[in-house]
């Protein structure tokens, strides 16, 4: 059995032909540096803090060396760096933040938000026992998901505004604005889930709200 896998000609041009290509995989990812070949972390990788010149010389030098390159692969990676070459090597936006300007480097790939929605999509499996998640998000108020930002600190002290705790921050709230934005939502023909339009029309829906938004949060 393994003698016959081991002298499978197929096999061994598949093998030949992964290994090659393994090579200028790595390449490009050194280049790029995003999950570099000794990395420890998998799909969960966001890069390394690099200055970004320095990455898009190493990414020209790559694409000049396969540019010329026969193989229909290499032809088919360089057209795609090509295509999407401006948004890997955007322009840092500049933001006023405290009267101050600040520079905020657009993200190279989209891991960080990949990652995000992996963790989604194994919390509502845990909470419901099902595979398929498309009810759980359809049925989500808008902008549930922004309660993974509580475990960032820089996010959770702009939204405490001064406060100590979400209670506190949350007892702030004007009921009056929050149907206002509900009924923001209506004008702009958005949909909104069966299950958010029943307990909006329940009594004390803005404290079951937060109470909902703060069981998520722990």
């Amino acid at each position: 059995m393994l003698d016959r896998i081991i002298n499978d000609k197929d096999l061994k041009q598949t093998a030949s032909f992964l290994e090659k290509n393994e090579a200028v995989f790595n390449e490009l990812r050194q280049a790029l540096r995003i999950t570099l070949k000794d990395g420890k972390q998998g799909l969960n990788d966001a890069g390394e803090n690099c200055a970004m010149k320095s990455i898009s010389d190493k990414v020209d030098e790559f694409i000049k060396k396969y540019k010329l390159s026969e193989n229909e692969y290499h032809q088919k990676m360089i057209e795609q760096i090509q295509k999407y070459y401006e948004k890997l090597f955007a322009d840092p936006i500049k933001v006023m933040i405290a009267g101050k300007e600040v520079l905020i480097q657009p993200q190279r790939t989209n891991n960080i938000m990949e990652q995000f929605f992996r963790y989604l999509k194994r919390l509502l499996r845990k909470k419901s026992g099902n595979i398929s998640v498309k009810r759980s998000l359809s049925a989500m108020l808008p902008g549930t998901v922004l309660v993974k930002n509580l475990d960032n600190e820089e996010y959770l002290e702009l939204l405490l505004d001064g406060t100590s705790s979400l209670e506190e921050r949350f007892s702030q709230i004007d009921s009056r604005l929050f149907l206002r934005e509900f009924s923001e939502m209506r004008s702009h023909n958005r949909k909104i889930p069966a299950d958010a339009k029943k307990l909006i029309k329940e009594e004390r829906a803005l404290d079951k709200i937060g109470e909902l938004f703060l069981a998520s949060a722990i």
